[in-house]
């Protein structure tokens, strides 16, 4: 498996000096498989954007599945702006979770009217498919998908992808169950033991994880939907993870800011002598497994 990260930011695109080294782009990563044609993306953010723009250059088109793991906008922005969609030639399979009050199709008409956006979805040519997405394990030829609903104030799943002995997982935009449970007005909603996360995401090759906020923000942003950095740390050791990818980035979270926070958990490891890998996602980087 070849992954690579196109957007790396959550909530709203970042671009700037600041954050010119890990990217500005909201969430979208690319997995190819070296024997296949067939390419899975997880998610389409405006990262999306430019992995279009790669994926038109080439001769051979590629059979597409896209995974989106929940709509809200930093999810969903870039897509009427990927440009496969409009080749005839393409054929693009895309899973999402089924919501009870508005289906994806719904939201990316309203998202790419032609009264609000140039590129609007009455223009596309490429074969389009749409998949309702439960809890449960798709296999696409040697893939193996599993996906799982984490805690989020919509619902928002996560993946596990299984490829000749190796695993993946990506779960961004995940709140832990502590935290949740110290906010009376979460009580109610579906929430996602650590315990279960712990073992979805148990002896995974690589885990691309949403690590937006530090411990000391977790109480300014309680009910939000998204872990802090020693969460995912913890639930990586205990896990036996073996190397984890920081992303879904704050906006405002300058290169240096990130540089501090992977140095100071690399540090903290060290000295504990475990042997997890800390890296912070950054755009166009890839990883193999």
């Amino acid at each position: 498996m070849k992954i690579r990260m196109y957007g790396t930011r959550g909530i709203t695109p970042a671009p700037g000096v600041q954050s010119s080294r890990y990217g500005g782009n909201t969430s979208c990563i690319a997995l190819r498989l070296e024997d296949s044609n067939d390419l899975m993306i997880i998610d389409a953010g405006t990262g999306i954007i430019k992995l279009g723009q790669e994926l038109v250059s080439k001769p051979t088109p590629y059979n597409i599945k896209l995974f989106i793991t929940h709509i809200h906008m930093d999810h969903i922005q870039g897509f009427p702006f990927f440009l496969p969609l409009y080749n005839p030639e393409n054929n693009i399979t895309i899973y999402y979770p089924k919501y009870e009050q508005a289906s994806l199709e719904k939201i990316l008409n309203i998202l790419a009217n032609e009264y609000v956006n140039p590129v609007h979805l009455g223009k596309i040519k490429a074969q389009i498919r749409y998949e309702h997405l439960q809890e449960n394990i798709i296999t696409l030829k040697t893939l193996r998908i599993k996906n799982i609903r984490v805690n989020h104030p919509i619902l928002t799943l996560g993946f596990r992808f299984e490829h000749r002995g190796k695993v993946l997982c990506v779960i961004t935009d995940h709140e832990p169950e502590s935290n949740l449970k110290k906010n009376p007005n979460d009580t109610e909603k579906y929430i996602l033991s650590d315990i279960d996360y712990g073992s979805f995401i148990e002896h995974s090759d690589l885990l691309i994880a949403d690590a937006q906020y530090l411990p000391e923000e977790v109480k300014l942003y309680a009910g939000w939907g998204h872990a802090n950095i020693n969460y995912i740390v913890n639930q990586c050791i205990k896990s036996s993870v073996g190397r984890v990818v920081l992303t879904h980035h704050d906006p405002n979270r300058t290169d240096l800011q990130i540089d501090t926070i992977v140095d100071h958990y690399r540090t903290l490891i060290t000295k504990k002598g475990l042997k997890l890998e800390i890296v912070a996602a950054r755009e166009i980087e890839e990883y193999s497994l």
